[in-house]
């Protein structure tokens, strides 16, 4: 049952990734989101759903699966892209659980190491696909 709630978190979290223009948004009024709630945002709820199942991303110790480090990955692509997006077009929970995942320390470790690749613009939204925004030096 675990594995099979891994695999489905993955595979929704990878969907919902094909939405990240709708996610990143800036929604102007109520109506919008209402409109919008058919695709990624009505998947945000059952992504909380299933998470509440899975372990504990403030658990240190706790040894996470596949399918949150994919969400991990989407949630922090698009929190690049528009600071403040997943508590504005999705979720409190699902923003909380961003901020955990970036709090680990192995993942912090990562994330500030110079393993870590920074976003390419078409990460990032913008013109330019598999360009970074700025040149870096790996090891610097």
């Amino acid at each position: 049952a675990e594995e099979t709630a891994a695999d489905i978190l993955y595979e929704t979290a990878k969907d919902m990734g094909g939405h990240m223009d709708k996610i990143c948004a800036v929604m102007s009024n109520e109506e919008e989101k209402d409109m919008a709630a058919k695709l990624p945002f009505a998947s945000a709820l059952r992504v909380e759903k299933m998470l509440e199942k899975m372990a504990d991303p403030n658990d240190a110790s706790a040894a996470l699966n596949y399918g949150q480090i994919q969400l991990f990955k989407l949630l922090s692509t698009c929190e690049a892209r528009r600071a403040g997006c997943i508590r504005d077009n999705l979720s409190v929970k699902l923003d909380e659980f961003r901020i955990a995942m970036e709090k680990r320390p192995g993942i912090a470790a990562y994330l500030t190491s110079s393993v870590c690749f920074p976003y390419t613009k078409g990460e990032l939204g913008q013109e330019g696909g598999y360009v970074y925004v700025e040149p870096f030096k790996r090891g610097a």
